[in-house]
C-alpha cells in the first residue's frame, strides 16, 4: 500500500459497487455544481482520507491544550471540550489505533489500523464542522506495498454540507481497486450507490445511481473539466467548482 494512495484518496478512488437498492434519493439532474462537488468528492472517499490525514499528523503525540493528546502504546486519544487559540469551540474525542505509517512510531502488521471520531464537532461563529464514525485499514502483507482493503461508516460535514460515506474499497499490490457495497449521502441531495469499476490510478469512471445516474469522466480536458452526463445528458463540471474547501480539521486539530 502507497500511504500517499490513503493521503489522497480524493484524486484517485473511483468506482463502487452497492447492494443495498435502499440507497437510491439522490436527484442528479436537479442538483447544484456544489452539490455534485460534494458528491463526488464523497464518492471518492474524500472524507476518509480526511481522517488519514489528522490521524497522521496527531498518532503518537502528547500534548495538553486544546486538544489534549495522549498516546498509550499504539492508542492515541484526542480529547476536547475546549476552545482553541484560534477561537474554535470544540467537544467530542478522535481514537487512533495502530497508525504507525512511514516514520510514525511501530505498527502491528497483523492488526487493523483505525480511525474513530466520536461526535467530534467544532464550532466558530457561524462555522461548522463536524466528524463522527470509523475508518478502518487492513494491509494484505506486511509493507504498505502489499495490497490493502479500507472500509468507512463516517458523517463529515465539511463546509457544512454534511455527508455520509459508507463501505469498503479494495486494492492489489498493483494498485488495482474496486469497491464493494459502497454508498453515499449528501444532505440536501439524498443517497445514491456507487457502481463496481475496477480502477488503476486516475482511469476510469465513477457511476453515481439515484433517482437518475450520474456519470463523471475522470479524464479532464485543458482547462480542467470534467465531461459527465446525467441519464445521458452532458454537464460540465469544472475543476473550480468541484474542489472542495480547505477542511477547518487541518487548523483545529493542530
Amino acid at each position: 500500500m502507497r500511504l500517499a494512495l490513503l493521503a489522497s484518496l480524493s484524486a484517485s478512488l473511483l468506482a463502487a459497487a452497492c447492494a443495498d437498492d435502499g440507497h437510491d434519493s439522490a436527484t442528479f439532474a436537479t442538483a447544484t455544481d456544489v452539490q455534485l462537488r460534494r458528491a463526488i468528492d464523497v464518492a471518492r472517499f474524500q472524507d476518509a482520507g480526511l481522517m488519514f490525514e489528522v490521524a497522521g499528523a496527531l498518532f503518537g503525540g502528547n500534548q495538553t491544550g486544546c486538544p489534549a493528546v495522549s498516546t498509550t502504546g499504539l492508542v492515541t486519544t484526542v480529547t476536547t471540550d475546549c476552545t482553541t487559540d484560534n477561537g474554535w469551540t470544540v467537544s467530542g474525542k478522535l481514537v487512533i489505533t495502530n497508525f504507525g505509517f512511514e516514520d510514525g512510531p511501530a505498527r502491528d502488521p497483523a492488526q487493523p489500523s483505525s480511525i474513530e471520531a466520536f461526535d467530534l464537532r467544532a464550532s466558530r461563529d457561524t462555522e461548522l464542522q463536524t466528524m463522527d464514525g470509523k475508518v478502518e485499514a487492513r494491509l494484505d502483507g506486511p509493507t504498505e506495498d502489499s495490497g490493502f482493503r479500507i472500509s468507512a461508516s463516517i458523517d463529515v460535514a465539511d463546509s457544512n454540507l454534511t455527508a455520509h460515506t459508507d463501505g469498503v474499497m479494495a486494492c492489489d499490490a498493483s494498485e488495482q481497486c474496486h469497491y464493494e457495497d459502497a454508498w453515499i449521502s449528501v444532505d440536501t441531495l439524498g443517497d445514491a450507490t456507487i457502481d463496481a469499476a475496477p480502477f488503476t490510478g486516475d482511469l476510469g469512471k465513477v457511476t453515481l445511481r439515484g433517482q437518475d445516474t450520474l456519470v463523471i469522466d475522470v479524464a479532464r480536458d485543458d482547462q480542467g473539466c470534467f465531461a459527465t452526463t446525467i441519464d445521458g445528458a452532458p454537464r460540465q463540471l469544472c475543476e473550480s467548482n468541484l474542489r472542495a474547501a480547505a477542511s477547518a480539521w487541518r487548523s483545529i486539530l493542530r
